[in-house]
């Protein structure tokens, strides 16, 4: 038993270690790159896409993902979810300390927040997804206009992202959009 313990202390340490030197650089990220180039909240123009920053950290994800499968695929789900609970988290704090919004940012912070959360919805725990769901609950509510404009551009989104969701969704994906 003693063994026992001490071989699940250590595989805990390993593991929250290795989480957390794989997380660290994409939510420390987050912040600065929400915020690059000025982006304000108050001024946000009208939305045109998920922005930049959401598809780097999707491509970071995806690249910590193929990094574990190609070690051990038995660990993906288990360090995936916990990358994602470390990102939700930030954002849903970035999300938080918004003390005010334009009138078109919270088309923009939904956007962002649906796209990843659809992104990486297989890989989703009840913490995660309680951090998005704070964060959805944060912002102001959408016109019917402005819903019908946040789902045309996540569905514009998912069309040019198509390849590396792939890798969160697999033969899913191919299935639906040969089925289309």
């Amino acid at each position: 038993q003693v063994a026992k313990d001490t071989y699940e202390d250590l595989d805990d340490s390993l593991f929250e270690a290795y989480v957390e030197e794989k997380s660290n650089p994409i939510v420390g990220a987050i912040e600065q790159n929400v915020y690059k180039g000025g982006f304000q909240w108050k001024t946000c123009k009208k939305p045109t896409g998920v922005r930049n920053y959401i598809k780097d950290m999707i491509m970071k994800i995806i690249e910590v993902h193929a990094e574990v499968f190609a070690v051990s695929p038995v660990f993906v789900t288990r360090v995936t979810q916990k990358v994602i609970e470390a990102v939700s988290e930030e954002l849903t704090r970035l999300i938080q300390c918004v003390t005010e919004h334009g009138p078109y940012s919270p088309i923009q912070a939904r956007l962002e927040l649906l796209a990843l959360q659809e992104t990486v919805n297989m890989y989703l725990t009840p913490h995660a997804s309680s951090c998005y769901k704070d964060a959805l609950d944060d912002l102001p509510v959408l016109k019917p206009e402005h819903k019908k404009l946040q789902e045309e551009l996540l569905n514009k989104f998912k069309s040019q992202m198509k390849f590396q969701l792939m890798c969160f969704y697999g033969d899913n994906i191919l299935r639906s959009s040969s089925e289309a």
